[in-house]
């Protein structure tokens, strides 16, 4: 039997969280209007396997951790660790990452800038 809300995780509200999961848990992941589920389809002592909602199939080995993208835009929002393993469960971390969007937005047009400004230098005539 699935459980479909074995974790709720929302990057607006939560910035860590732990739990355990069990064989057909679905944790599901929010970033704002965004929703990505996660479907636990294996859980072994030495890594788990999991399918998110849009069919990509991540393994996740114990004491690793995968970064995911919730809601496409390029950007990981989540990063999901195997933690441990007891009695066939697996412990679970989910940390929120911080928004590091608006710095990479702000170099980008820092470099735009810098390169339409050497540009000018250039295409200058005395």
């Amino acid at each position: 039997m699935t459980n479909v809300n074995a974790l709720d995780f929302d990057t607006s509200e939560d910035t860590y969280t732990s739990n355990f999961v069990e064989n057909n848990e679905i944790i599901k992941l929010r970033d704002g209007i965004f929703e990505r589920d996660l479907n636990f389809l294996r859980i072994t002592n030495e890594n788990i396997l999991l399918k998110e909602d849009d069919g990509n199939v991540l393994l996740i080995e114990i004491n690793k951790n995968k970064q995911i993208d919730i809601n496409d835009d390029g950007f990981n929002d989540v990063e999901l660790s195997y933690n441990s393993f007891d009695n066939g469960r697996a412990e679970i971390g989910l940390k929120k990452l911080e928004n590091i969007k608006a710095i990479n937005l702000f170099y980008y047009v820092f470099l735009i800038l810098l390169f339409l400004f050497y540009l000018r230098l250039f295409l200058h005539e005395p």
